[in-house]
């Protein structure tokens, strides 16, 4: 019962203040262009996630390849195109993906290559 007349009063304070009413209304107004533009950006991600699948599921473990940021499977690649896209410690995840000898080893099961991880 208190939530519900905590929440009266806030909408009682909205009803009153004509900014935050303009405010939001061009904030529903904007919702439909702000989900198109969420779905572009998961359609990118969701493409270069494969991408790096394919290419980068077997760097070895090292500074910012770890348990939960990997390419491995596809949650862990959408986690770090997350990472890389808010740029917080994406060259964590780029120093390990390039690699070079021994880690290029081609008598390895998954070899890698100085292209690929």
């Amino acid at each position: 019962v208190v939530r519900l007349a905590r929440i009266g009063r806030i909408l009682r304070l909205i009803k009153g203040a004509k900014g935050i009413r303009t405010l939001l209304f061009a904030l529903m107004m904007s919702l439909p262009a702000l989900f198109n533009i969420g779905l572009l950006l998961f359609l990118v991600m969701f493409i270069y996630a494969i991408f790096g699948m394919s290419q980068f599921a077997y760097v070895k473990r090292e500074a910012g390849i770890d348990d939960m940021f990997n390419f491995e499977t596809f949650a862990n690649s959408m986690i770090c195109l997350f990472q890389i896209t808010t740029s917080g410690g994406w060259n964590y995840l780029l120093y390990p993906s390039l690699n070079k000898e021994p880690d290029c080893d081609p008598k390895k099961v998954h070899p890698g290559s100085s292209v690929l991880g």
